[in-house]
């Protein structure tokens, strides 16, 4: 646990909210990918398959895990490698 002074959600507001009139997610327009747990209790999922929908560039994995993605920890390292190997060039060390 740590502490996170509210300045930190005053500033993602000011970037990524509706209060400045955008849309409430921030427009990534790179390769992405994202592995978000079926289980997840603290984030729900819909918001991840909601911010995947329609962007070609995104992937999204859903695993059966929850939010800390303990039981995904060598699915997460393969498709991490995966995802890299096409911008590093060569290998990647898993």
């Amino acid at each position: 646990m740590a502490r996170v002074d509210f300045g930190f959600a005053e500033d993602v507001a000011a970037v990524d909210g509706p209060a400045n009139g955008t849309e409430a997610w921030p427009d990534v327009r790179v390769p992405t990918l994202i592995v978000h747990g079926i289980g997840d209790d603290v984030v729900p999922i819909e918001h991840s398959r909601a911010w995947a929908l329609g962007k070609p560039h995104v992937r999204l994995v859903e695993v059966r895990d929850g939010h800390e993605l303990g039981a995904s920890i060598d699915l997460i390292n393969r498709l991490s490698v995966e995802h890299l190997r096409g911008f590093v060039g060569g290998e990647v060390d898993a």
